[in-house]
């Protein structure tokens, strides 16, 4: 049975991040991140980002109706901290499939 810590390694692993599950579940044990799950994804936004806030991940079992309500989670969470924005930089071509899901910036 797959955790939410193997589907964030596979994710980071797949997105050639220098980080893992540890990483982000100490950013948001340590406050600089906020994690929001649904039964078939997760998602986090990491604070302390070397260029600001960023998505520190998305995984799961891909579902439209979920990555939207994570996105807009995260994007509650950063307009609550004067964000205005997320980038999402991740794989190659993952804007790309976002936009194609109908998921724009």
């Amino acid at each position: 049975m797959m955790t939410w810590c193997d589907d964030i390694d596979a994710a980071m692993q797949r997105g050639k991040s220098p980080y893992n599950a540890l990483d982000v579940l100490g950013w948001v044990r340590d406050g600089n991140a906020s994690f929001a799950a649904t039964e078939r994804m997760s998602a986090s936004v990491w604070w302390n980002g070397p260029s600001g806030p960023e998505i520190g991940h998305i995984c799961g079992e891909w579902n439209d109706d979920d990555a939207r309500w994570l996105l807009e989670v995260a994007d509650r969470e950063c307009r609550e901290r004067g964000v205005d924005c997320i980038a999402v930089q991740g794989r190659k071509a993952w804007r790309r499939f976002l936009r194609i899901k109908g998921i724009t910036q």
